[in-house]
């Protein structure tokens, strides 16, 4: 630094000035901010590219930003400044913001997930970054003509004519509509244009814009805290001493400095600031970059490094003429050989604005890191590697000018003052908008009940709940091992842990099926189950479905008190029984089939039921349901008729108000398959089938029949009354691995049956509509209303995995793309997961509106996925290469997703970051599932889990299970069993502290769960 700098810095340090005086913002003026000089100014929060891109799409975007936005810099008046944070010392909290709304809902769902909650709030700020970015935008007194600004200047004056001396509060006198339309006219086109490449924007209010100029000063963040503005309430202040003739300035509004800057500063030597907190310094870009690159680049050096660290860079019309005076005086002085290379410089901009037809703009950048006060080494660590990676980035030449280090420390500060100490550069403005940071990665929610994080770190929030859209249709692609389970069992809790439990009737778990082909969801369940209070652990119930005693399930059940189903219900019994029907070897029913078995359907309700003539109710025989009989004796309770119907105990139970016994009741009252026989045989209906079918000599009654007894013989537990009761079940997960085989045409009929039975079972109340009032008895319709409306109001979630298993059955695919079609009209979330792309048809891929995808078998299928997926060229680049499954070290899993949010469409790569704990307790590897059983009944769920996580902190013990296995494999040893001894020692191991799990030692037991109430009361 020469001498005269030296002099110069000194001088300043001398003769500080006020930290107010750095910040010119003066009041608001409808939208937009003032400043003392009557300049216009307003915040755009950018969130980043809704859709991930290459070096081919960042030209492509360049342009056609500079198109949009140059003719507004071709003169001077507006100007940008591009204002970037990320802050390691704010992830905390923010984590902490964001786990305040899932924490709440737990709370009020009464269910302890504390160890969850705290994991997450230890883990994720060591995998996650805060950052914020905005785009300020100035529009300058230069935009008005001279004419303009005299009769700017008459206005101003008239207005202030007799008001009384304003010196310490806001002037409301700045205003004039010749400039705010000039500046709204360019805010409004600078949006557009960021939005028009897919640039996720916001436009700030007054309120908002200084809450975040506040929150940038202090690196805080204050949502609570509110500016006091003109036309706002405020509380009169006492002046020191006696207040001057006319003085009101203690009456009115407080000058928005003294609001913004609650802090002062003191300056040490050339490069130190102290304010608040924190320690400050510098680092300018004194030489613009050679190769103009990207910001995300920069973004990318700096993540490792893992320090605070802010950008401010200014883009300015009006280049041209500082470009003409230093190409000026460079020719004067071209016998320098360093100046000739400045003039060529200057030519060669000449030659591309000719060219091309690019303006030149003034732009300068500067940086600025900070460390709390007394780390003097860390700060000085941290401008170095801050210099050092902005060096790096298009080879720029970086230091700090003379002058002032607190007037260069808030040269970088966001929208106080327009204008920054860093040099100025005139690059063409293609180079200037290419460095902006429009390109860091968007999520399509600024909040949600899961959090996932982009591959550098950016906080990335999922709203499950639906948010942003009218329905919710995921399609999840993954082969196996790589995070497809572990992903859909964390989306599912955040589901319960959003918004949508939030209904009419208060908090209750959202509504959720599944229907699995494993126990990959069996640990969600166990989460939900362990965490409620004991009397409410039936709201989440896990089943493998058997064909056997105590799984029976009528299809033909009803809604309580109807005597025929309803509209939805009634299709579902014409697909099912279409489906039992079919030849082995057909993809389509035999001709008139279906038809017949609509009549049958109806015919079968119609004997059974208790009204109209020639009807056949089935007679109450007590024992049936002991609890019916107690109760009916317990109130003596006598029924008229000698031989009582089933119908008759279901009007006086429900009468009484006892809905859950006259439902048990009902059961009874209802047909089941047998009773089709009966119906199918009834001459109103033979008479019109009397032909015979092609395909065989058989009547179609005599080949429903058959088919029927066939079912009947092959699914016993089709034909009796259902005994499988989920009581208040919300959250069911039905797993059909052992009433799912595969491998011949009759495997996967069987199958593609059960796929249907069991979406009816956890989704036949799903569609339930209060238009079906209409359908319902008189007397039910004041039981059923408020259900209906329920079930209308609250979300729904219909989980199909293992999709692949009904790859050979039409019906159920038709299903599912009705319930795609049908489910946004019914708030219901369909989603559907499976190994391989080839196992979906166009029609759900059509249909949906939220691809996740983990990853790809080979490269033939990423091919494929790219053109069903139509995925752009940065997403196909992702899929290729770097889809590669779960980070054993703890990094997560990463996938990509394209999602339609908002009617824009989303296109990110993301990675689920689990801490161990709740890895543990999502876990679905079959080994690691047989350890957490064991552990669970050993110590608990909680204190499982916590020992799990400490002993393997990956979220597996599949390595150690199988080293364990393979010393004591022998040629004849059984491996199964082998297998669950090491399991039951590597338990007793963790239970006892001993062996791997000697770090338990010392460690206290978590106490044993008290549900929120509890531990209030």
């Amino acid at each position: 630094m020469a001498l005269s700098d030296k002099i110069l810095g000194g001088i300043f340090g001398l003769f500080r000035q006020p930290l107010v005086s750095y910040c010119d913002l003066e009041t608001v003026d409808g939208s937009s901010l003032l400043t003392t000089k009557g300049e216009y100014i307003t915040l755009i929060e950018i969130h980043g590219s809704r859709r991930m891109f290459n070096a081919g799409d960042v030209d492509a975007k360049v342009e056609k930003l500079r198109l949009d936005i140059q003719s507004g810099f071709e003169f001077q008046g507006h100007g940008l400044q591009a204002w970037f944070a990320t802050d390691p010392g704010l992830i905390v909290e923010a984590i902490a913001t964001h786990l305040a709304g899932p924490r709440a809902t737990a709370r009020e769902l009464d269910i302890n997930l504390d160890d969850i909650f705290n994991e997450r709030e230890r883990v994720f700020p060591k995998l996650m970054r805060w950052e914020r970015c905005f785009l300020v935008v100035w529009s300058r007194r230069a935009l008005l003509t001279r004419d303009e600004e005299k009769i700017v200047s008459a206005e101003q004056t008239k207005l202030a004519d007799g008001a009384p001396s304003l010196t310490n509060t806001q002037n409301i006198f700045l205003a004039t509509d010749l400039l705010a339309t000039k500046h709204t006219a360019f805010v409004a086109r600078v949006v557009t244009a960021l939005r028009g490449i897919d640039v996720a924007c916001d436009e700030l209010d007054p309120r908002d814009a200084l809450r975040c100029i506040r929150e940038a000063i202090g690196q805080t963040t204050e949502p609570h805290w509110r500016a006091i503005l003109p036309g706002d309430p405020v509380a009169p202040r006492l002046p020191d001493g006696k207040p001057k003739k006319g003085q009101v300035d203690f009456l009115l509004w407080p000058s928005l400095p003294s609001q913004l800057l609650a802090d002062d500063a003191e300056t040490e030597g050339m490069r130190i600031v102290t304010m608040g907190a924190y320690e400050w310094t510098t680092v300018e870009i004194t030489v613009g970059p050679e190769d103009a690159r990207s910001f995300s680049e920069l973004v990318a050096r700096m993540a490792a490094s893992n320090i605070p660290w802010r950008m401010s860079m200014w883009v300015e019309g009006g280049g041209a003429i500082l470009a003409g005076l230093k190409s000026g005086i460079a020719t004067m002085l071209a016998f320098d050989p360093t100046n000739r290379a400045v003039m060529r410089a200057f030519q060669n901009l000449r030659h591309l604005k000719e060219t091309t037809a690019e303006v030149t703009v003034r732009w300068r950048c500067s940086f600025a890191t900070w460390a709390p006060r007394g780390e003097r080494a860390m700060l000085r660590r941290q401008a170095a590697i801050l210099a050092q990676r902005v060096q790096a980035w298009g080879n720029c030449n970086v230091g700090l000018t003379a002058g002032d280090p607190l007037e260069a420390l808030m040269g970088s500060a966001l929208g106080l003052a327009f204008g920054s100490t860093a040099p100025s550069g005139t690059p063409p403005i293609s180079q200037a908008l290419r460095m902006l940071p429009w390109g860091r990665p968007a999520s399509a929610w600024r909040k949600g009940s899961v959090l996932f994080r982009s591959p550098d770190g950016r906080i990335a929030p999922y709203d499950p709940s639906g948010s942003g859209r009218g329905a919710v249709f995921t399609l999840i692609v993954a082969p196996p091992r790589f995070g497809k389970s572990t992903l859909a069992n964390a989306i599912n809790l955040g589901l319960c842990l959003s918004t949508a439990s939030q209904g009419t009737l208060g908090a209750r778990l959202p509504l959720i099926g599944k229907i699995d082909v494993g126990d990959s969801a069996e640990g969600f369940v166990l989460l939900l189950r362990n965490g409620l209070p004991v009397e409410r652990q039936n709201e989440a119930i896990y089943v493998r479905l058997r064909f056997r005693s105590g799984y029976e399930y009528n299809p033909f059940d009803l809604q309580l008190g109807c005597r025929h189903p309803l509209p939805l219900e009634r299709s579902f019994l014409i697909n099912f029984l279409s489906l039992a029907t079919l030849s082995q070897d057909a993809s389509v029913g035999f001709e008139g089939m279906n038809q017949f078995i609509g009549l049958v359907i109806d015919e079968a309700f119609r004997m059974f039921s208790d009204i109209g003539e020639n009807v056949t109710p089935k007679v109450y025989v007590p024992g049936t349901v002991p609890t019916i009989d107690a109760y009916l004796t317990t109130n003596a309770i006598r029924i008229e008729a000698t031989h009582p119907w089933w119908w008759e105990i279901v009007d006086v139970l429900c009468a009484r108000g006892e809905y859950e016994l006259a439902g048990l009741a009902q059961r009874h009252a209802v047909p089941i398959l047998e009773d089709l026989i009966s119906a199918a045989r009834a001459e109103r209906i033979r008479g019109d089938f009397s032909f015979r079918g092609k395909e065989t000599s058989e009547t179609l009654a005599e080949m429903f029949e058959r088919y029927i007894k066939s079912l009947i013989r092959e699914i016993p537990t089709l034909n009796k009354a259902t005994s499988l009761d989920f009581g208040p079940a919300r959250v069911i997960v039905l797993d059909l691995q052992e009433v799912a085989p595969s491998g011949s045409a009759d495997a996967d009929r069987k199958t593609a049956l059960m796929y249907m039975l069991a979406r009816h079972i956890i989704g036949r109340n799903f569609f339930l509509h209060p238009d079906y009032l209409v359908h319902v008895p008189e007397a039910m319709k004041a039981y059923h209303a408020p259900r209906f409306r329920e079930f209308k109001e609250s979300v729904k979630r219909l989980d199909y995995d293992e999709y692949h298993r009904t790859k050979a059955s039409p019906f159920v695919r038709a299903q599912v793309v009705r319930d795609l079609l049908e489910g946004g009209k019914h708030n219901v979330q369909i989603v559907v997961a499976s190994q391989s792309i080839e196992h979906f048809d166009d029609d759900l891929i059509r249909n949906t509106n939220e691809q996740i995808v983990l990853g790809a078998r080979d490269d033939k299928e990423r091919e494929t996925i790219i053109k069903r997926f139509q995925l752009s060229e940065a997403s196909a680049f992702v899929l290729r290469n770097r889809l590669t499954g779960p980070d054993r070290n703890g990094g997560g899993a990463p996938f990509l997703m394209v999602a339609e949010v908002d009617n824009a469409k989303y296109e990110q790569m993301m990675v689920n970051s689990l801490g161990p704990i709740e890895l543990w307790a999502l876990s679905t590897t079959p080994l690691d599932v047989h350890l957490r059983t064991r552990l669970y009944s050993m110590l608990g769920p909680a204190e499982a889990r916590r020992r799990l996580a400490l002993v393997f902190p990956n979220g597996s013990a599949e390595g150690e299970i199988r080293r364990r296995r393979d010393e004591r494999l022998t040629r004849d040893a059984d491996q199964a069993v082998i297998e669950a001894g090491v399991t039951d020692e590597l338990a007793q191991d963790i239970y006892d502290g001993r062996g791997i799990a000697i770090m338990l030692r010392g460690f206290e037991p978590q106490p044993v769960r008290q549900t929120y109430r509890e531990a209030a009361e």
